[in-house]
């Protein structure tokens, strides 16, 4: 069985009813963390903590990642994505690439490096 795939095994199913699994499954790192501990408890990520995640997933994937991609990767449900991302394309940090072996791409311009590296400063300056 190659690296990355799954499937239940012959039995199908353990003494619980729980299907059983043989192989392994390739799980991307993880870019996003959508829970932030508080003293409070748990509350969600910031704009901008999305933001930063949707271009370091771009960055991941060679500057080079699909929507699906970008979505799941930085965990994000399809309305926060649309909101996150049409502000990145409509503010000139993302263009859209058509790669006719691929499809349509998206990428960082010059501004999406230089946001992404500014956010990065600012994580570090607010996490001490």
């Amino acid at each position: 069985m190659a690296a990355g795939s799954w499937c239940v095994s012959e039995k199908g199913m353990n003494t619980e009813g729980m299907p059983l699994w043989k192989g392994t499954l390739d799980i991307p790192p993880k870019i996003g963390d959508d829970t932030k501990k508080m003293k409070r408890g748990v509350s969600t990520r910031s704009r901008w903590e999305i933001i930063q995640d949707i271009l370091d997933v771009i960055v991941t994937t060679e500057n080079r990642a699909k929507k699906t991609r970008i979505m799941k990767m930085a965990y994000l449900d399809w309305k926060n994505f649309q909101r996150h991302f049409g502000f990145l394309i409509d503010s000139g940090f993302i263009v859209e690439i058509d790669d006719p072996s691929e499809g349509t791409v998206y990428g960082l311009t010059r501004r999406g490096k230089e946001l992404r590296s500014k956010l990065k400063d600012l994580e570090l300056v607010v996490s001490v």
